[in-house]
């Protein structure tokens, strides 16, 4: 049982090798100010604050005092809605210095003060203006806009009357609509409850990251990690955040159920049907535009239902969860884009828009207009917000993701409306509506798309980036009409008298979400809870508006891509424009109607061709492994990697496939059960030849001919003979499985180094070391070594876990033992000169550094050259490796250690994509070294031994050579035609000297050309000086 649970331990030992057991968010000391934002352009300091708020509370009180001054002339009209308009923005200026310095770090108890002052002056306000409206639809209609006729001081309010007269059957009287306005405060309490509780006060669990290590969660952390590549991370970030939000459940259903009621009563004290009727109204927009989007989009469901249905079948998975929705199906780029990267990608993209767009947004960003990183206290999310005569601040949470990326986009793109708002128009209009505010920000993403997708030439950048476009459509389009949905019918439910539970509505958001997503997604019941994190659902009915936006900004950047006359000039008028018109104008005259279902449409359209060009692109990165003018063939050993290889084959072509395999008469090296198993499973032509140990030392020496280099093992013989079976039956291309273990650490090697670290830990331990028994079965005796033999082999320079080569250390120490048959031993320590190591190397983790140890060492010098390459070419045979590509070899550095090796689990991650090609029984095979027989294929137990071995290895041939003590030589020999078994030692020597032997024959004593082997229908290329031709 002890031994059981140090199995567990083991699954942690990436993250005990760390200096710290938690990842600390940092101060907001611990930031270069360069990437703070700069309030002080608002405001030198707060006693600047207080100075203005003293002014502001004048003005406040002046507004309130001409209530009882009549209002019988054109003048006094403009002077009083000139004062109205000063006050208005004088106290939002105050309101976003004092939210902003409270956002920075929501634990400043005197910062919440300055905001709740500020609000509260904000309320004050709204109840000194509150009765000016009542009094001018007191005034004749007719005389109001006859003195906006007259008087040039109001022409500029021409729109504004008119807009106060279509909303008059929905104004309170004068007294009426100062209690509304007095009810401020009461109002927003439901949202301040709910930002502090999520913000503050939220016990946020500690979860494992991808390394292993404990991270607390955090709003901005749950949005990384549930876009983690490990899904074990995802889960459980995602049990995380929703059992914090569960055990507040009630809380949150009492907040929302109060911004319900509110927007009810706001909605029947005015007179209007519904809560969304009265928000829409004073925009002019009609009811009917949110019904269009709903219907719509609801006609295009199969098209969610679609993309979850790929990205089951992409991911392999069994069941697909909430926490699988949001990953990226394939990864590339940059694994983390440095904030300053991404600020000049976005630079670039905006170019269509003009000079004039693109230099006031590199002026913004190098004035400090954002907030870049996460820091204690800070408020989660982001947001654009500034006031008439101020910067428009961004609030963002960067950690280097690509959805980084384009929420600063996002927010750039609010910023720069703002900017151009406020510059181009007069006060009364210096806000635009909140049904266009999307419109600028989803149009500066769409750009950034497009920049990036120019960018991207390889397939496999393109896949990249269309992940990450059909996800931004995914989250903006549906996933925003699908939180519309749920605060549109909580409403109706409260509206009909029917309580606001968090039962309730945990079952009303199951029911939208699982029927957006559809039948491939199994519903998690701790996603009932979801509904309780969204801070929109406290802002009545505004998501919606981000699906409108989504499709408007579709419209409109297409124009502009396309270059069509006077496009970019339309949309930097919206910008512009302010609330100088109704937003659904103001959208058709840059060329949009959202009254119609065209632009959702459009939408949709094109939704539907990003997913076919991905699928499209995923399937050709396949198939163009399989190219060729001749018949390709797949090696199969039954282990993983040649078995996933194939079968992907497989499933993705119609064509005839022919298998290869070896299978030895030796039963200690067969695996001919599991190579027929997968053959007769994925129904291929297969083709087995079995490999004697005569066979072996038969074909020895063509074999050293081929690799033109000593060996310590005899495995290329079979591969030798195993591509002439494939030249025989017609096939000059074989798929393999070659590269899987050097990328995906399969190796026992990786496994043992992580042992001996985590041992190292505890050098005195009796216990420990007992891990390593679950290695090595396949080594002869060694689970029946008592403790102390085994203690002490693997003990060697164990402590020494700094040591640059420390995964190798044992095994270059047991090869380095041959050097007694040397007659001149190699000089100490030659790794250091023959194994370069890449810059940061020292930074690397234990497992990336014994991965390119491998590679550079085992697999590029041997695997690839004398077992592989040089044995297919042998006979015309051309070895295609997939795990090889570039692409795979990329994707397989970038994935953290935990998806390689998880505990003594190796290859996890493909073992993953097994479960989704494979039957069990194979991809939930322990490994198994490649290995083949050598003493008896040199010196047979019955019968002599190939007549080459004696003469390589006669006293007179070794010293000839001069490579080897004579005298070991023949006592090696004389051993191994004995009965005993050698050890693993023994055997690589006889390999090492009998190869080097070899070569010394062939290539030095009685060189001789050999005839090609080729066959006179082959066809063959022959270069000229001046011209190409076959023959």
């Amino acid at each position: 049982m002890r031994l059981r649970a140090l199995l567990g331990v083991v699954i942690g030992l990436a993250a005990a090798d760390a200096a710290q057991a938690q990842k600390a968010v940092p101060t907001r000391a611990e930031i270069p100010p360069r990437y703070t934002w700069d309030l002080t352009t608002m405001y030198a300091d707060v006693a600047a604050w207080e100075a203005d708020f003293a002014a502001a509370q004048t003005a406040v009180r002046d507004l309130a005092g001409r209530k009882a001054a009549p209002l019988d002339d054109p003048a006094a009209l403009a002077a009083l809605l000139a004062l109205r308009d000063d006050t208005r923005w004088q106290v939002d200026k105050l309101v976003v210095y004092a939210s902003q310095l409270s956002d920075q770090d929501t634990r400043d108890n005197a910062a919440l003060a300055l905001k709740n002052r500020a609000v509260t002056l904000q309320v004050a306000y709204g109840q000194a203006a509150a009765w000016i409206e009542p009094r001018l639809l007191a005034l004749p209609a007719e005389r109001l806009r006859e003195w906006v006729a007259r008087e040039p001081a109001l022409r500029v309010y021409a729109h504004y009357v008119n807009n106060v007269l279509r909303q008059a059957p929905h104004t309170l009287s004068a007294r009426e609509e100062e209690l509304l306005a007095m009810a401020g405060n009461l109002a927003a309490s439901p949202e301040d409850t709910f930002n502090v509780l999520r913000s503050a006060e939220l016990p946020w669990p500690t979860i494992r990251d991808e390394t292993g290590q404990e991270v607390r969660l955090s709003p901005a952390r749950y949005d990384r990690f549930i876009r983690s590549p490990d899904r074990r991370v995802r889960r459980e970030a995602f049990l995380g955040a929703m059992s914090a939000a569960a055990a507040f459940q009630n809380t949150f259903a009492s907040t929302f159920n109060g911004a319900v009621q509110r927007n009810l009563y706001y909605a029947q004290a005015r007179g209007f049907e519904s809560a969304l009727e009265a928000v829409l109204f004073p925009d002019n927009v009609p009811v009917a535009v949110y019904r269009n989007l709903v219907e719509t989009t609801g006609r295009h469901l199969p098209l969610l239902h679609r993309w979850a249905a790929l990205r089951k079948r992409v991911c392999g998975y069994d069941e697909l969860h909430v926490y699988d929705l949001y990953q990226p199906l394939v990864v590339g780029g940059a694994a983390e884009v440095p904030y300053d990267e991404a600020a000049a990608r976005i630079t670039a993209a905006v170019a269509p828009l003009g000079p004039e767009y693109q230099e006031t947004l590199r002026r913004g960003l190098a004035a400090r207009w954002v907030d870049v990183y996460e820091t204690q206290g800070k408020r989660p999310g982001g947001y654009s917000w500034g006031s008439y005569e101020t910067q428009p601040y961004i609030l963002i949470n960067y950690n280097g993701t690509p959805r980084d990326v384009s929420v600063l986009a996002h927010e750039l793109g609010h910023s720069l409306h703002s900017l151009f708002t406020h510059r181009s128009q007069p006060k009364v209009y210096g806000e635009y509506s909140s049904f266009v505010a999307e419109v600028p920000s989803i149009l500066n993403e769409l750009l950034l798309e497009d920049w990036q997708l120019a960018q991207a030439a390889a397939p496999q950048a393109r896949l990249v980036l269309l992940n990450e476009m059909i996800d931004n459509l995914v989250g903006t389009l549906f996933r925003q009409v699908a939180f519309a949905e749920f605060e549109y019918e909580a409403h109706a439910l409260a509206q009909r008298g029917e309580a606001l539970t968090a039962e309730r509505l945990g079952r009303l958001y199951q029911e939208i979400f699982q029927r957006h997503w559809g039948p491939a997604l199994t519903p998690d019941p701790e996603n009932a809870v979801y509904w309780a994190r969204i801070p929109h659902f406290y802002m009545n009915h505004y998501v919606f508006r981000y699906a409108t936006s989504y499709c408007a900004a579709t419209a409109i950047g297409a124009g502009i891509l396309e270059q069509r006359p006077g496009a970019v000039a339309a949309y930097l008028g919206l910008l512009k424009a302010g609330s100088s018109d109704d937003p659904l104008v103001l959208l058709r005259n840059a060329g949009v109607d959202l009254t119609t279902p065209a632009p959702i449409e459009a939408t949709m359209q094109r939704f539907a061709r990003l997913l076919d060009e991905f699928e499209q692109l995923l399937i050709d990165a396949t198939l163009i492994r399989l190219r060729a003018d001749v018949p390709v063939g797949a090696y199969l050993s039954g282990g993983l990697d040649s078995s996933a290889t194939t079968a992907i084959i497989r499933r993705h072509t119609r064509n005839r496939l022919d298998t290869f395999s070896i299978a030895f008469d030796d039963p200690q090296f067969d695996e001919r059960a599991f190579q027929q198993r997968m053959a007769d499973q994925l129904g291929t032509d297969h083709h087995s030849l079995t490999c004697t140990h005569a066979d072996i030392g038969r074909v020895f020496p063509d074999v050293i001919w081929h690799t033109e280099t000593p060996l310590l093992r005899t495995a290329p013989a079979p591969m030798f003979m195993l591509s002439q079976l494939v030249r025989d039956h017609g096939f000059k291309v074989v798929m393999t499985g070659e590269g899987a273990d050097e990328l995906l650490g399969g190796y026992d090697l990786f496994k043992e180094m992580a042992i001996r670290r985590f041992w190292a830990r505890q050098p005195d331990s009796t216990l420990r070391p007992l891990l390593l028994r679950r290695l090595y079965p396949e080594i002869a005796q060694l689970g029946r070594v008592n403790a102390a033999y085994l203690t002490a082999f693997f003990k060697r320079q164990l402590t020494d876990v700094d040591a640059p080569f420390y995964s190798h250390l044992l095994r270059w120490a047991n090869t380095a033992r041959l050097q007694r048959f040397l007659t001149q031993p190699a000089a100490a320590h030659l790794e250091d000169e023959l194994v370069p190591r890449p810059a940061r190397f020292d930074r690397w983790t234990p497992l990336a550094k014994a991965q390119y140890l491998e590679i550079v060492t085992f697999m590029s010098p041997y695997l690839l050259s004398s077992q592989g390459d040089r044995m297919a070419m042998a006979h015309s045979v051309e070895g295609r490796y997939p795990f090889l590509d570039y692409r795979v070899a990329e994707f397989c550095a970038r994935l953290p250690d935990t998806l390689k090796l998880r505990g003594l689990r190796e290859k996890w991650l493909l073992r993953r994509l097994g479960q989704r090609y494979l039957p069990p029984d194979i991809w939930q095979r322990r490994k198994r070294p490649y290995r083949a027989p050598i003493q008896r294929s040199f010196f047979p137990a019955r019968g002599p031994a190939p007549d080459y071995v004696a003469e390589c290895l006669s006293e007179h041939a070794v010293r000839d050579a001069g490579f080897f003590d004579a005298t070991m030589v023949a006592a090696l020999a004389r051993k191994a035609a004995g009965d005993a078994p050698l050890s693993e030692v023994e055997e690589m020597a006889v390999v090492g000297v009998l190869t080097t032997q070899l070569i010394h024959e062939l290539y030095v004593r009685s060189f001789r050309t050999r005839s090609a082997a080729l066959r006179s229908d082959d066809c063959v290329k022959v270069v000229r000086p001046a011209a190409m031709e076959y023959v």
